[in-house]
Formats: structure tokens, sequence, C-alpha cells
């Protein structure tokens, strides 16, 4: 078994033994290639793989969606509602379900989603070695800039081990526990908090950890920009990603204009919508 297999696996347990057997036997076709499963209520299962979308025979009833649904939030919907309200629930080995259902307001202020009608696992991966091809021994600021599924994440997650090995403190900031899930390895120099918003987990790692290097997913505020200034006029080195489409699409951004403007990033590794596919290392500081 290898490790996508095995996180298939994990992935499958959560589904009733009839859906189970008949997605078993759909999956193999896709030689472990698959990236997202797609749940949608009365109708067939939906999967991502090799940059195309399939249609399954299996088809989705109200009953397998509920049963699935509460499953991942281990019979206690409340104590995973902040989560849901946010679209998604991160399992234990870190694979993030994205929620879909009916928003619930109250005075403004979303308090739940009810109706839940469709769900979407995608599969955590551990590519490893792709962070050799784009760092070097000595620290360096780095953005990780791609489209969904592009593995913006597994390559943060291999930084992280890369430079533990090299025996760097890495503190990692995994506000979504997708980063650093029980099945990954981020080295022996690695320390994760998890669940911690971004930016405030950035400060704790420069006065509380001591870290050498901050790694965290996703940028999309000011108030991160301002951590990060913060850590990088410390000493720390600031490794995270940010969602685009493409090139073109990255220097349009405002987030991503104001990362650019601090100065301190020395390159962008721009991936592809092949998952892990590296598709240029672009130098700021030529």
């Amino acid at each position: 078994m290898n490790d996508l297999e095995k996180e298939l696996e994990k992935i499958l347990d959560f589904f009733p033994n009839d859906l189970k057997l008949k997605l078993i036997f759909e999956l193999k076709k896709f030689n472990n290639s698959v990236l997202e499963i797609r749940l949608r209520k009365n109708k067939p299962v939906c999967v991502f793989s090799n940059g195309k979308n399939y249609i399954l025979n299996a088809v989705v009833s109200k009953e397998n969606l509920d049963y699935i649904f509460n499953r991942l939030c281990k019979y206690s919907v409340y104590s995973y509602q902040q989560d849901i309200n946010n679209g998604f629930i991160t399992t234990d080995f870190g694979a993030r379900v994205g929620v879909c259902g009916t928003a619930v307001y109250n005075d403004g202020n979303l308090v739940s989603v009810k109706n839940i009608s469709s769900l979407n696992f995608r599969i955590a991966k551990d590519f490893k070695g792709n962070a050799k091809r784009i760092l070097t021994d000595n620290l360096e600021n780095i953005i990780i800039a791609g489209p969904p599924t592009s593995g913006k994440t597994t390559l943060l997650r291999d930084i992280a081990r890369f430079y533990s090995e090299k025996h760097f403190k890495v503190c990692v900031v995994d506000e979504r526990n997708e980063i650093s899930g029980e099945s990954f390895d981020l080295g022996v120099m690695s320390d994760c908090l998890k669940g911690y918003k971004k930016a405030y987990g950035a400060l704790l790692s420069l006065r509380t950890l001591s870290a050498q290097v901050v790694v965290f997913d996703e940028i999309g505020t000011l108030e991160e920009c301002e951590a990060i200034t913060e850590c990088v006029n410390a000493g720390i080195s600031i490794i995270t990603s940010v969602h685009c489409k493409n090139k073109e699409e990255f220097f349009k951004r405002n987030i991503c204009k104001k990362l650019i403007q601090t100065q301190f990033f020395e390159k962008i590794v721009f991936l592809g919508e092949m998952a892990g596919k590296i598709d240029e290392i672009y130098s700021l500081k030529e």
C-alpha cells in the first residue's frame, strides 16, 4: 500500500459499507491519482483526478450523506459548529472536507449551517522531495502560489520537513489542521501551533518558540502581512502560500502586491494545475 491508498482508505472509512464497496471498485481505475471526492445529495459521486472531473456510477442518498457528515463530526455537530460555519471540517489525518448547506443567520451573524447538501473530500498527500528543487541550505523567505489542488499545502509540508532536517527550528502555524495531520512527518525540529489564527500564531512563534522558520498556508489579510513584517525584522524566515490561477493573476492581487512591496521575499514558486508540478521559480532579487 502506498501513502495515497492509505489516505483513500481512511476517507472511505467514513462511508457506509454499501457506498464504500462501490467506490473501492470505481476508484481502482484512477491508479491513486484522485485529489477530490465530492458527494452531492441524491447525485452520483464525482472525483477530480489529473486535472479532470469524472462522474462515477455510485449515487449518494440523503441517508448516506447524513451518515458521513455525522461520522465526520464524531456525532457531535455542535463541537464542530465553528469549523462548519467556516465551510469545512478537517479530519484527524489532515484531509479537509468542504461543507455545503443552508446558512442560518442571527442578527447578521452566521450561527449555523443546516440541510447539508454536499461534502467535498480533498485528499491530503505527501509528495516528498519537491522542496529540494527550490531550497538551498540557507534560510529564505518564499511564497508558494497556485490554484486549488495544485499542491501548495503539500509543498509547505515538504519545506518544513526539509528545514527541520537541516536542524533549523521550524514552527508550523496550522490554522485548519491540514499541514500537520497525524499521517505526516514534519521532522524532529518542527513545532506545530494547531488551530491558531495565522497572524497570532506567527507572532507566538517569534515570542515564545524562538523559531527560525515559520510556515503557514494561504495568507490573505493585512494583519497577516503585519505579522510577517515583525517576524522577518526579527530574523525569522517566512514560508507562506497564496491562491492564484497563474502568474499574471498573482501580480494583480492586492495581497500579493503588498507582499512584494515588503521586499522581504527572495522567490515565488508558481505551481500548475497538476498537483505537485512546479511551473516556475521566480526570483525577486535579481
